[in-house]
């Protein structure tokens, strides 16, 4: 059901026409008998279509449609009248009117054909705004696509660009269309594309190629690139949809240095882990201090020849976040079957140590705390390693 605007100085042919359309045509009309009286209910009143007599006192049906058009007014128009000169109707079209009908003596029979090309009209314009919404999404889809599509003939000259151009080379539409493709193209890239034939399909990839174009400021944009051939009306043409991969490119040669380097530093740290790298160390219960071996008074940054590390000077080294692990050393001191296990840093020269520790307790004869006595080792560069892993994993995702 569409609502119908009727418009005609003569109120008994409005109510006639009214009745006709709403009961035969199971539309809504609204009927007016001036222009005025008609833009007040286009003003307030959803219309779809206007049906308007031509010769009307102070505005006649051309001035009316004019005036609708003259707003970018696209409601259907349907200029129905008795006067039929040929000059009124070349006059209605020429100004916009869809359709124009000529009222005849068979009252039924025109508002039958007025009902009919009521409906033409109807469809013509729910075909046109389809075609409008469309061509709007298909314009916005190219616009605010990342991606570039560019259309070039058969010798290669650009003639479309999507306006993404600008985003991803800087240029503007204007500046590329009719230039030669393959200008933008270093030689690594001609090569990839200079077995291209237009009149050979075959020659065309169905995977993406990887070239390098350069961009409007003279750098190079690493472009990721199909075309596919299309022929219409015996014009062949090459659509081309390229992406910029820049960034994943760089992100990519980053991942192998970064992997490169773990693969060098995994090797460093296990050949500095061998037992030689591995300190011992001795906590006496007795004395409150730590004897330490060379290597684990290296790890500690001490005198190799000092007489080792009282319980307060070690606390002291630790981090202050790690301290309350060894706040309570008698909480240490009972006899184990399994060793334990104790990871924690330490500050040293203004840096920060990661150390892994294992120890065993031991009594004396009396059955009282001894000794702790274990080994240290300095995990520093493996957890740097560890988060570089980290990185190259998150990186990967």
């Amino acid at each position: 059901m569409a609502n119908i605007l009727l418009v005609d100085d003569d109120e008994g042919l409005l109510e006639i026409g009214k009745e006709f359309l709403e009961n035969e045509g199971q539309h809504h009309v609204t009927i007016s008998s001036s222009v005025s009286e008609a833009l007040t209910h286009i003003g307030v009143s959803p219309i779809d279509i206007i049906v308007s007599d031509y010769q009307m006192p102070v505005t006649d049906g051309i001035e009316f449609l004019m005036l609708m058009r003259s707003r970018k007014d696209k409601i259907p128009f349907i200029l129905f009248t008795g006067r039929g000169r040929e000059e009124v109707v070349i006059e209605a079209i020429n100004h916009g009117a869809d359709f124009y009908i000529k009222k005849g003596t068979d009252v039924r029979s025109q508002y039958a054909q007025l009902l009919h090309t009521i409906d033409q009209a109807l469809a013509r314009k729910q075909a046109e705004d389809a075609v409008e919404y469309n061509l709007n999404l298909f314009k916005q889809l190219l616009e605010n696509n990342m991606d570039m599509i560019l259309v070039v003939n058969r010798d290669i000259k650009i003639e479309y660009v999507s306006p993404s151009i600008t985003k991803i080379l800087g240029y503007t539409e204007d500046e590329v269309i009719g230039r030669q493709g393959l200008e933008f193209l270093n030689p690594d890239g001609l090569a990839k594309v200079e077995h291209v034939d237009v009149n050979n399909p075959q020659t065309f990839s169905s995977k993406w190629i990887i070239i390098d174009i350069q961009r409007k400021d003279g750098t190079w944009a690493t472009i990721e690139a199909i075309a596919k051939l299309f022929e219409r009306n015996g014009s062949k043409k090459i659509i081309i949809n390229a992406r910029d991969v820049s960034a994943r490119v760089e992100k990519d040669r980053h991942l192998q240095l970064l992997m490169s380097e773990i693969g060098m530093q995994r090797g460093e740290v296990e050949r500095r882990n061998r037992p030689g790298c591995i300190g011992g160390i001795r906590y006496s219960y007795q004395f409150g201090t730590f004897a330490l071996t060379p290597v684990a008074a290296t790890i500690f940054g001490i005198d190799v020849n000092g007489e080792g590390l009282s319980y307060a000077d070690f606390l002291n080294r630790v981090h202050p976040e790690d301290r309350r692990i060894f706040s309570d050393m008698e909480a240490y001191s009972a006899p184990t079957v399994e060793p334990r296990e104790f990871r924690f840093r330490i500050l040293l020269n203004g840096g920060v140590r990661y150390l892994s520790s294992v120890v065993c307790s031991f009594l004396d004869e009396a059955g009282m705390p001894k000794y702790l006595q274990g080994m240290v080792s300095d995990q520093t560069e493996m957890v740097g390693l560890q988060e570089k892993i980290m990185m190259l994993d998150k990186a990967r995702d």
